[in-house]
């Protein structure tokens, strides 16, 4: 059986073993421990020579009798263009290297572009961030007049209530019973009906009716409006103590006529 080692081919004759440790001389190797046995080895597409010991081909070991085609054809073909293959094959190389070199560069140019979107984008935070503090401070500044809106408001209501707490409400007066001078009127007519004494004299700051009056197809003012009820009549006292002296009259004997 035919062996390669390196560069160098050893032939083993049948019944001889291979010893790795002895590579200049195989046959001074030692006795075999199995006999090796002569076997039909078969290369692909070749046969063996008849009457020739069994031995392993390659393209390079066949012996000169043994037709290879496939080899033969390869071995034509490249020595037929050698030259013209390598160059071929540079030449593509040169082209993938420049599709490499322009991938580099449009890969530099989408860098360049990603860094710029990224400042962009970072400034954009930023501005936003800018926004929202201006905003809030805006709705501080908004909360503060809101805040001192409703506390005006608050105690303008505090004060209307306190001023109406000396109203006194009159109903069933006839209209225009009063004449020009609401005040006196009620003067001289509230210790009349309810028979009660004031000291000091009664004193108010302001008389007056309200709602609205219903004027004939004239346009003159009607005696009574709606519902034949004359409007109510409302006096302020000047004396807290006199309109609470008058409501608890009211309270107790009832309603004047």
């Amino acid at each position: 059986m035919k062996t390669r080692l390196g560069q160098r081919h050893y032939i083993l004759q049948p019944g001889q073993a291979w010893n790795p440790k002895c590579r200049d001389d195989p046959r001074a190797a030692k006795p075999p421990t199995m006999e090796v046995t002569p076997l039909e080895l078969i290369c692909p597409r070749t046969n063996p020579p008849v009457n020739q010991p069994a031995s392993c081909f390659s393209r390079r070991s066949l012996p000169t009798n043994v037709q290879d085609p496939i080899a033969e054809a390869l071995d034509a073909h490249l020595g037929a263009q050698p030259d013209s293959m390598i160059e071929r094959i540079l030449q593509e190389i040169a082209v993938v290297g420049r599709r490499f070199k322009g991938m580099d560069t449009r890969i530099s140019e989408l860098n360049l572009e990603f860094w710029s979107l990224r400042t962009n984008i970072a400034g954009f935070q930023d501005r936003v961030t800018g926004l929202d503090q201006r905003l809030t401070l805006v709705d501080d500044k908004l909360n503060q007049p809101t805040a001192t809106s409703q506390f005006l408001r608050d105690k303008l209501m505090d004060l209307e209530d306190r001023s109406c707490r000396d109203n006194v409400c009159f109903f069933g007066v006839p209209e225009r019973a009063e004449g020009i001078d609401a005040r006196a009127f009620l003067q001289d007519i509230i210790p009349t009906i309810t028979g009660l004494s004031f000291s000091p004299l009664l004193e108010f700051q302001r008389a007056y009716r309200i709602g609205p009056l219903h004027k004939d197809a004239r346009g003159k003012p009607r005696q009574m409006i709606a519902h034949g009820k004359p409007r109510q009549m409302i006096a302020c006292f000047q004396r807290h103590e006199q309109a609470q002296q008058l409501l608890t009259a009211a309270r107790t004997h009832g309603p004047y006529t």
